[in-house]
Parts: structure tokens; sequence; C-alpha cells
């Protein structure tokens, strides 16, 4: 991949950037008309049938020790000591090829968690989460929400910088967190959904907003030679 044409991922970003912020607006609308749904429809088709599969299988009886490790490794990722060491390393690595300003837009995607944990407050635990007696607020899953905003950012400089291999990868974590969770009976489907529409919303909104701002740093060349 060229540098012109990497370039043009970023001019398509500033060229759309009132089509992000309204796909950002119609995702996060989407969230919460779903858990209006939720609470006076009922859950999603098969969430019930989920709950009982959670308290019928044996999750550990079931698992190699390498699957268990892996579910284990996604749980982990999200953890604030992995989301922070994570965050660092990201953002030194953009900061060393694009600039202070690139760096702040990788530190300002994982932002997503605050937003998920207002959700989270604002909305409660969803009745068929409620019914578990599980405890903790599920929707939606800051999990998946955070892999989703972070991972997405990673894929867009990593595509622009002409890193496929990167991309893929992050892309990849981003869509197996979703069904892991719900593997982990940690999230219901419909906490996920909510995670990935938050996790889009936010990136969305950064890329519109963020990516304008950080093509106007001086001094700075848009791609490596």
């Amino acid at each position: 991949m060229g540098a012109q044409r990497r370039d043009r991922l970023i001019d398509a970003l500033v060229a759309r950037r009132g089509e992000l912020l309204w796909l950002a607006a119609a995702l996060l609308a989407a969230v919460l008309a779903l858990d209006l749904c939720l609470h006076a429809v009922g859950p999603l088709p098969g969430e019930r049938a989920i709950g009982r599969w959670w308290t019928d299988w044996h999750l550990r009886d079931q698992l190699s020790g390498d699957a268990w490790a892996a579910l284990n490794l996604f749980d982990d990722l999200a953890t604030p000591y992995v989301a922070i060491a994570t965050v660092a390393v990201v953002a030194g690595v953009v900061w060393e090829n694009l600039g202070p300003r690139w760096a702040l837009l990788a530190v300002a995607a994982s932002g997503v968690v605050v937003l998920t944990a207002t959700l989270k407050h604002v909305l409660g635990p969803t009745p068929l989460w409620a019914s578990f007696d599980r405890g903790g607020l599920n929707y939606p899953s800051g999990h998946v929400a955070y892999v989703t905003a972070l991972g997405g950012f990673i894929a867009v400089v990593a595509l622009w910088r002409g890193q496929r291999t990167v991309a893929a990868a992050a892309i990849a974590v981003a869509v197996l967190m979703g069904p892991q969770r719900v593997i982990s009976r940690t999230h219901l489907p419909s906490d996920v959904l909510a995670g990935y529409a938050v996790g889009i919303a936010w990136l969305s909104a950064l890329l519109a907003i963020g990516v304008p701002w950080a093509l106007r740093a001086p001094g700075r060349r848009r791609s490596s030679p």
C-alpha cells in the first residue's frame, strides 16, 4: 500500500467527519432504544436459553487448559493495570511515529470506558440479568466497548502506516471479545451488541473530531516515505 493510497484513508475520514458524527449519534440512540426494548418487551431471542446454559454447563470442565487460558487472557485485557500498560505502549509507539497529537488520540480512544461506566449506572442492570441474581451492572459491555474503540483506532493508524497485519490483529481481538464475554458467562448478547455500538460510536466521534486536529500539528508529514 503506497503512501498516497494510505493518505486517501485519512482524507476520507476528514471528508466524512459529519457522517461519522451522525453515525456516532445513531449508534448511541440505538443503545438507548435497545435498553428500552429489553425493559418493555423482554430479552433478545435466545438469551433466556443462554442463561439456562450458563447454569447447566460447567465451563472449566469442558475446555482444555489452552482454551481456558485464552479466555482468561481476554478477561485480562480490560483490567485496569493491563489496560493502562496497553494504552501507554500504544501511545508511545504512535508518538514516536506520528507525534504527540496522535498519541493523545490513542489515550482518548480508551476514554470510552468512562462512557460505558456512565451508561451502566444510568441504565442499570437489564431485567434478565437482574433475574439471574449475578450482581453488578451489565449493560453495555465495557470490555467490548474498550477493545472496539482502541482496537479500531490501532487498525486505522496501522492501515495508514501500511501495517496490515497489525490492523488485522487489532480487529480480530475486537471481534472475538464479544463471543468470549458470552462464553465466559460475563455478558448477555444484548450487552455485547451494545458494547460494540458504544465502541464504534466513540471511535467514530474520535476520528471525526481528532483526525483533523491531529493533522494540523506543525512540522508533521502525513506518511513516511
